[in-house]
């Protein structure tokens, strides 16, 4: 009788359980083309000359006042920046 009683009172709970349910929208098409071409900018639109300049073997970290990790003493120990 308890068993009959869950049931009967889950029975009637599952239907209101569709309104929890997600739905996704389908995207437009004009969505869809423009996140295409987004990609496509972001992919072939490189040129080499937006790149920066980047120095090899330079670093701009300094070691904190005081601080004694592996790190600030590393930097210490290499001595003054060029």
């Amino acid at each position: 009788m308890k068993i009959q009683l869950s049931l009967l009172f889950l029975g009637l709970l599952a239907g209101r359980a569709a309104a929890f349910q997600s739905r996704v929208p389908e995207p437009q098409p004009e969505q869809t083309r423009a996140a295409e071409n987004n990609i496509e900018n972001r992919f072939y639109g490189f040129h080499a000359l937006d790149a920066q300049a980047v120095n090899i073997g330079t670093c701009a970290a300094l070691p904190q006042a005081g601080c004694q990790c592996a790190f600030c003493t590393m930097l210490r120990q290499a001595g003054p920046t060029k």
